[in-house]
Parts: structure tokens; sequence; C-alpha cells
């Protein structure tokens, strides 16, 4: 599994060239590190690509968010929900007892 599934993404074409292929890797930072990686096989290497790599990797994280409940970030309670704690409660208004 690579942090980038390209059929999930469907980045343009000139993106497209950074899509993982099939080379298994650690991590995500390898993609910019490894000699033969995509970033580094195209004209002007890493740096020369920069913007390229930023618009591919923001598309990657927005096209593939996960769930909060897998993200390891709880969820959002609405407002004025009944888990609100005390200072939550004064600061809104609400009263009631915890």
């Amino acid at each position: 599994m690579t942090f980038a599934d390209c059929s999930v993404i469907r980045p343009p074409a000139a993106e497209a060239r950074l899509c993982p292929d099939g080379t298994v890797v650690d991590a995500a930072s390898e993609y910019i590190w490894a000699p033969g990686s995509a970033i580094n096989l195209l004209p002007g290497g890493r740096d020369g690509n920069n913007d390229l790599a930023r618009s591919f990797a923001l598309r990657a994280i927005a096209a593939q968010r996960l769930p909060p409940t897998f993200s390891g970030i709880p969820p959002r309670r609405p407002r004025g929900s009944a888990h609100a704690g005390p200072a939550a409660r004064q600061a809104t208004g609400m009263t009631g007892s915890t």
C-alpha cells in the first residue's frame, strides 16, 4: 500500500507522472528522497518540480481523507450537546448538572 492511490485521486496528466509505480516504499518521504522516485526522474528533479509535488500531495490528501473515527481525531460534538462539560455549558448559556 502506498500513500497515494491514483485511481482515487485521479490527478491531471502532469501530476499523474508522480503516481506510485507499484514499487513498495516504507514512507511517503521516500517519494522525495529515493534516487529512483518518480519526482527525481523528471527533468529538473525534486527541486525543479516542488510545485508539482506539492499539488500532487495536497490532491492526494484531499481525495483520500479518512473518516474521523480512523484518523485518530475525535469527532466534533455539536454545540450544546449533552456531552458538553460545565465550562462549555456556562459559556453557551446552557444550564443543568453534569
